[in-house]
């Protein structure tokens, strides 16, 4: 039947057009962000005076207006501008810390200074006309740092934090890891603030002339500080974790090969009774390209503490880990390992004590290829090696995957280990190192927790860093790094009060060293030291190895200078290893 221009009756007409709205609601209902489009993002600047007359800067932004709404706040020395991640429900607010961006003053490095700016700036916040008096403090690398660290003295009107890769001891989690000075996390730290600075400077000699000089000299006497303080004084002190009078419950979210990986940890732990969360799916280091990313799960958190939403969050485990399954490099294409649980470490935590040994594993092309095992030999035997400063690409997986977590914004060094694996795995580093072997594994095996290394060590110097490496070793011999501990040492005591034993045998599996003053040895004194390993979580597939190498100290770090190091294994003076891993069926 042909259809002619209004042969449809009324009724046809009605139902179609009924029909075509239903299924035009029904589009609408499954895709909300298509019934209506954000309107633009409105901005404005505001300025505070601190209690000792510095003028800092800031910037609002809301949607389609600075109407009264929840606030989420980002103290930071990057200055670059609010990110609306949680979506049109809140205003943001991106406070710049003194001496940064246009705000006046010199840099504190989260010390009390910059601590008080941001407990006066939120009292301010709380009370302005675009506040509901319910703010949610988010936060990633420095401007995680500076929220842990002021949490001791109050933080007004804030109802929950997310901080992304935070540290919560300056000194031990990112500057002066292992007692070593870390001189490439914090040289880049002071490039990235001061490449804002100096695209701010036009504006601040318009805006605020007079703190110039101030501002400038900052970046002069930062890093002259951190070099000064070599041992965890007042001044570090000043810049750690000092506990959470709140309550404050924090999503605490990190990486396995991120910079500053160790914080986020311990602030779970400090804090997890408050209903904090642990997630580790990657910051500094990237995520996984099959995942979303963190930042929704930073909007339910807020959603839920903030707006008070029922929105599941308080019934998820608390602790959620994404495992690389050999390498960053896998975990970052995709192929990971999800495992959860209410505890860190997992409550179903073992540790392996495995000791180093001087049978040949046959596997490594190392100075001794020795092989680990869980009886410790009879016979104390001394190995040597030659500390001399490693190549960072092979052994410094933390700052180098955090390079690669870059990739989208340069040159990836995980794509270019597609072409060239040199670049990342242990080949070059393999032929001067000491290295201890075990496996290969009959079935697959989730490592998960802090580990440790008790090893008894001389040097011909006075003093010398002993660095250890963990690998997953696949079945052709190619080992990538999947953990790393490494202690100078001068450092030789731990403080047991905060060190992590393990509860069914009460040995050492985490320690705390002691880093408030040193205690060198005259060359070829034999002591034992305790390495601390930073959290590992990597699933090692079927046929695939666990290697310990101890090489020379990262050429990105402030070594110690070269020397002979000898280590002790076997007799009296036995090194073993503590492993951590879960059941592989309890995922």
């Amino acid at each position: 039947m042909r259809l002619e221009a209004g042969s449809l009756g009324r009724r046809t007409v009605i139902a179609l057009a009924t029909a075509l709205a239903a299924l035009l609601a029904a589009a609408l209902v499954a895709n909300p962000a298509a019934a209506r489009a954000d309107p633009p993002l409105v901005t404005q600047g505001i300025s505070f005076k601190a209690d000792d007359g510095v003028v800092l800067h800031a910037t609002v932004a809301g949607y389609g207006s600075l109407a009264k709404r929840p606030l989420i706040v980002e103290d930071s020395p990057y200055a670059p501008g609010v990110d609306p991640f949680a979506g049109r429900a809140y205003n943001y607010v991106e406070l710049q810390w003194r001496g940064t961006g246009l705000s006046g003053g010199s840099l504190s490095t989260t010390g009390s200074r910059d601590q008080l700016d941001l407990t006066e700036f939120l009292t301010w916040a709380c009370r302005q006309a675009w506040s509901n008096r319910r703010i949610g403090l988010y936060g990633f690398s420095a401007s995680a740092i500076v929220a842990y660290n002021s949490m001791h003295r109050g933080l007004p009107c804030v109802k929950a934090a997310a901080l992304m890769s935070g540290t919560v001891d300056l000194y031990r989690d990112l500057l002066y890891i292992g007692g070593i000075n870390n001189s490439a996390p914090g040289g880049y730290v002071e490039g990235a603030i001061l490449a804002p600075w100096l695209g701010a400077l036009p504006g601040r000699a318009q805006q605020e002339p007079a703190s110039t000089p101030a501002s400038g000299l900052g970046f002069v006497t930062a890093p002259t500080d951190v070099a000064a303080h070599q041992t965890e004084d007042s001044y570090w002190l000043d810049r750690t974790f000092k506990g959470d009078p709140q309550h404050i419950p924090i999503l605490a979210d990190v990486g396995f090969y991120d910079v500053e990986s160790r914080g986020a940890f311990l602030a779970y732990r400090a804090t997890r009774r408050y209903g904090s969360h642990l997630l580790v799916l990657g910051a500094h280091d990237g995520w996984p390209t099959n995942t979303p990313g963190p930042f929704p799960q930073y909007t339910r958190w807020f959603d839920h503490y903030v707006r008070r939403i029922r929105n599941g969050v308080r019934r998820e485990r608390p602790v959620s880990l994404y495992l690389s399954n050999g390498s960053h490099k896998q975990a970052i294409d995709g192929h990971w390992t999800h495992v959860s649980g209410s505890d860190w470490p997992l409550r179903r935590t073992r540790w392996t004590r495995l000791y180093l040994s001087p049978t040949a594993s046959g596997s490594a092309r190392s100075l001794n290829d020795g092989s680990l095992s869980k009886h410790a030999p009879r016979t104390q035997t001394t190995q040597s090696y030659p500390f001399t400063p490693s190549d960072s690409l092979e052994t410094d997986p933390h700052t180098i995957s955090t390079i690669s977590g870059a990739g989208g914004y340069g040159f990836s060094l995980d794509g270019g280990a597609t072409y060239l694996p040199a670049l990342t795995d242990l080949q070059l580093a393999e032929p001067m190192s000491l290295t201890y072997t075990w496996g290969p594994f009959p079935e697959a095996v989730d490592a998960v927790g802090p580990a440790s290394l008790d090893v008894w060590a001389s040097s011909t110097a006075t003093v010398t860093d002993l660095v250890a490496i963990l690998a997953d070793v696949a079945p052709d011999g190619t080992a990538n790094p999947v953990a790393t501990g490494q202690l100078r040492t001068s450092y030789p005591h731990v403080i047991g009060s905060r060190s992590l034993l393990d509860p069914r045998t009460g040995e050492l599996v985490e320690p705390y060293p002691d880093f408030s003053k040193q205690d060198q040895a005259p060359p070829a004194t034999l002591r034992r030291y305790h390495i601390e390993i930073l959290p590992i979580g990597n699933d090692f597939a079927a046929g695939h190895r666990l290697r310990l190498y101890l090489v020379g100290t990262s050429i990105a770090q402030q070594g110690a200078p070269p020397a002979i190091d000898s280590v002790s294994i076997g007799g009296m003076t036995p090194s073993s290893l503590a492993f951590p891993t879960i059941d592989h069926q309890d995922r």
